[in-house]
């Protein structure tokens, strides 16, 4: 009677696998068709035999006298011995072990041994039955990760080159763009929020060797399928080019991809542009339309440094700037319209000596001016710091050297050369920065720079890509805040040159200088011995400076 039952258990839970198994599995490399096709691949690999049995005898026998979980006494365990030897085979079963760990992790559990060891077979027979090692060694729950929505994508990336989406929202980078996630009716999807600008759907991540898929002459209509063309142009949006809550899904139709873009269509954004994005209009933050028609930013993490707000994603040609006056939270400020023409000014905020943390912005285009509000959830104090931008950085805050601080106030930085125009920067943002003061740099001279955010760049003199200065030192000092200085020191290629040309010998008693027009010759206490370029010495240490050449020489 008790088989009969058992038989029973497990003639249902058959009915109910082929239930769940029902999905048509991809086109894959090993021609499975099925999970359990997968099952036996993988106990041949492991050198075993199930004698028949099938998933769903083995979850049959969980909760009975059979195995409790079945996995342990005459569960599946009792055949699978040695997963290591299937997870050997990595190209074939890597996908599948990084996925248990995957598991594991997110459940408190470390990763499998390199050696695999029990923890290989036990949670291997748990993601093929959908269950768990109740006992030792005790593994994750693989009740939902061992359903196929959840394995299937990670298996399919394992031997598919994926859909990639990349365009104007990430920078065209297509070594880190985000793959298509592969869905159970065999096409793929990838959700992207706010979507502007144009863009390709590409298999490979790297140019050379891509497969594109491209415009095939029209724009894309939201909500309508499109044929995308192998090679070609770059995909567009009709209307605004802009829409929220934005999924593109892809599907191959035979020798086709076929591209279907959903979302909701809105008009171009206001946003707000500043430092604190690095001035990307792509990755701008956003005004966002409330139920009562005002605009609203969602919260900003961190917000720093001068800013504007802009209409759309695609020009400056609309934006909104400074009145003339700084920017304090809390308090409304009136925005100066303009266009990319009119040179606007960049808003400053008030305090630079702080970090703004989850930063909402309203904006207010009802009456004849635009009005901006910002609030702020906290603020962090932070020390300054101060960067070198400039022409040998592209401008960049990421490259940007910092420099170093020495003594209240005093700040250093170092370099093998330099050349090109500059500025220094003020707490990763141009809010601050300490711009030129219509003059020159001379080298070894005290400068002092302007810190009224002006536009102008700093340059030194004489000195260019042709004739860098080697051997720099930026030494810059803010103890008066309202007048700030900077000492730049270095060796000139002409000084480089002359210093080389210097040539200093001793011969017996006699130090000869070549190539020096001024020479004084010291001796070890200090006492000046000889101003000619060759001098009889008595045997001792000398200190020879020849015009910019100082070396010390030994007279034997």
């Amino acid at each position: 009677m008790k088989k009969f039952l058992l038989l029973l258990v497990a003639l249902f839970a058959t009915t109910a696998l082929v239930k769940a198994e029902a999905i048509a599995y991809p086109e894959n490399p090993y021609g499975w068709q099925s999970k359990e096709d997968m099952f036996q691949a993988f106990m041949t690999d492991a050198g075993k035999s199930t004698n028949g049995l099938t998933i769903a005898d083995f979850q049959a026998m969980a909760g009975t006298a059979e195995s409790a979980d079945g996995l342990h006494t005459n569960g599946l365990c009792k055949y699978l011995d040695n997963a290591s030897a299937a997870f050997a085979m990595t190209e074939k079963w890597g996908w599948l072990k990084d996925y248990i760990n995957e598991v594991r992790a997110a459940q408190g559990f470390a990763a499998i041994p390199g050696d695999g060891g029990a923890a290989s077979k036990y949670e291997a027979g748990a993601f093929f039955i959908s269950g768990q090692s109740t006992a030792w060694p005790k593994g994750a729950d693989f009740s939902e990760a061992g359903k196929e929505e959840n394995y299937l994508p990670k298996f399919v990336a394992s031997y598919e080159t994926p859909f990639t989406f990349v365009g104007t929202l990430n920078g065209w980078a297509i070594e880190t763009a985000p793959d298509m996630t592969w869905q159970l009716d065999g096409s793929y999807k990838i959700k992207l929020g706010d979507f502007f600008g144009d863009f390709k759907i590409v298999q490979g991540h790297a140019w050379d060797g891509a497969i594109e898929y491209c415009s095939n002459g029209a724009q894309v209509n939201l909500g309508e399928e499109y044929v995308l063309a192998n090679g070609g142009d770059n995909l567009s949006l009709s209307g605004s080019g802009y829409c929220e809550d934005c999924v593109i899904t892809v599907r191959k139709d035979g020798e086709s991809v076929v591209m279907t873009v959903t979302g909701t269509p809105v008009d171009e954004p206001y946003i707000i542009v500043g430092d604190y994005n690095g001035w990307k209009l792509e990755t701008a933050v956003p005004f966002r339309v409330q139920q009562d028609g005002s605009l609203k930013t969602d919260a900003i993490e961190e917000f720093k440094g001068e800013f504007k707000v802009v209409k759309g994603r695609w020009n400056w040609n609309s934006q909104f700037g400074s009145n003339g006056s700084t920017f304090d939270m809390g308090n409304a400020y009136t925005l100066v319209a303009g266009s990319a023409n009119d040179n606007l000014p960049n808003i400053s905020l008030s305090n630079t000596n702080v970090l703004y943390k989850d930063v909402v912005f309203v904006l207010d285009m009802s009456g004849e001016a635009p009005i901006l509000t910002g609030t702020a959830g906290s603020t962090v104090e932070v020390e300054a710091t101060y960067q070198l931008m400039g022409e040998f950085t592209n401008w960049d805050f990421k490259v940007a050297p910092t420099f170093t601080k020495v003594g209240e106030g005093v700040y250093e930085l170092q370099r093998d050369s330099f050349y090109g125009r500059f500025k220094i920067a003020k707490n990763g943002a141009w809010a601050g920065s300490l711009c030129s003061n219509g003059n020159a740099v001379v080298v070894g001279e005290t400068y002092f720079p302007k810190n009224d955010n002006n536009p102008n760049d700093m340059w030194i003199d004489g000195i260019d890509a042709d004739n860098p200065l080697t051997n720099v030192k930026f030494t810059l000092n803010v103890t008066d805040a309202d007048a700030p200085t900077l000492l730049v020191t270095g060796t000139t290629g002409a000084e480089k040159v002359a210093k080389d040309a210097v040539k200093v010998a001793v011969n017996g008693g006699v130090i000869s200088v070549v190539g020096a027009e001024n020479v004084a010759i010291y001796n070890a206490a200090g006492a000046l011995v000889s101003t000619s370029a060759q001098a009889n010495v008595p045997a001792g240490l000398y200190i020879v400076k020849a015009g910019k050449n100082v070396q010390k020489v030994i007279v034997k």
